[in-house]
């Protein structure tokens, strides 16, 4: 080989040794991290931020992301409004909520009577027990109809407890809602009776008049009055002896400053706990139907 050949292979080789110098890996990581050029701008991303914020605060109005108590709320004003629907379309007898009649203890008159009341006894229960009946206008949409819905609502229950036939309480409410449990068994498994020298419940309007509550749009009627609790009464145990006394199957005190609600739906009355929902206590067989929501 001539010395011409070899002054070419020795350039070539050396040329060749130029271009293909050895890369490391943490070089080559750097070389590719550098020549990676971000694909949005600042500015790209905090108009992307300032929209996803806003779909939240959308979300949240549409109840999509609402929290449980917001969501629980939406669903109260959804009944409150379905509620509304079932009331009457004419305003309750305005005039006579402004002028108002006169306080006093509430009175029932409409009983059937069968013989001689006879009290109860540690020898026996009471006897020929008024049984209270329906009167027709009770579920009129004015003041004579709503009187006589709750006086009669308390004269059933005063009826339970002396006799435990829930039979007419049944007429204007579920007698679970109301009635404890433990007396219920105990009237049930024919454990004994009341004595008692008067009515369990005696109800004296306090404050003349029919006011009204609204919540949401809703028109719930009220009495303010005095709930007087016979302390005196007991359930009698034959068996063993024992009096049991009323206080403790109640969830009132002896007396109790109370309001009396109830709510015209669906052409009747039906009794509204005084709480902050005015929860409705629908008596058996009231149609719930376009209350699902």
């Amino acid at each position: 080989m001539g010395p011409q050949r070899k002054e070419q292979e020795t350039s070539i080789q050396q040329n060749s040794s130029q271009e293909a110098h050895p890369v490391s890996s943490g070089q080559l990581l750097a070389h590719q991290q550098e020549s990676r050029k971000p694909r949005f701008s600042r500015r790209a991303l905090a108009i992307a931020g300032v929209g996803t914020l806003g779909a939240l605060i959308v979300g949240r109005q549409a109840g999509i992301l609402a929290t449980n108590e917001e969501k629980q709320e939406m669903r109260l004003l959804k009944w409150d409004r379905a509620l509304i629907a079932l009331e009457p379309d004419e305003k309750f007898d305005a005039g006579y909520v402004d002028r108002g009649s006169a306080a006093g203890f509430m009175v029932y008159t409409a009983y059937e009577r069968n013989g001689r009341y006879v009290p109860a006894t540690e020898e026996h229960a009471a006897q020929n027990v008024p049984y209270p009946v329906l009167q027709p206008g009770m579920n009129e949409y004015n003041r004579g109809g709503f009187y006589i819905f709750q006086a009669y609502f308390y004269a059933a229950l005063n009826y339970f407890y002396y006799t435990g036939d829930t039979k007419p309480l049944s007429e204007v409410i579920n007698p679970e809602e109301i009635i404890s449990p433990e007396l219920l068994r105990l009237y049930r498994e024919n454990r004994g009776w009341l004595i008692a020298g008067q009515d369990v419940y005696r109800l004296q309007v306090t404050t003349a008049g029919i006011n009204d509550r609204s919540k949401n749009g809703r028109q719930i009627l009220r009495y303010q009055a005095r709930r007087r609790i016979r302390d005196e009464a007991v359930f009698y145990v034959p068996q063993t002896g024992e009096k049991l006394p009323i206080d403790k199957f109640l969830k009132t005190g002896e007396e109790e400053y109370a309001f009396l609600c109830a709510e015209h739906l669906r052409g009747r009355w039906v009794l509204v706990e005084d709480d902050k929902d005015a929860t409705p206590l629908y008596p058996p067989g009231f149609s719930l139907e376009g209350l699902e929501v």
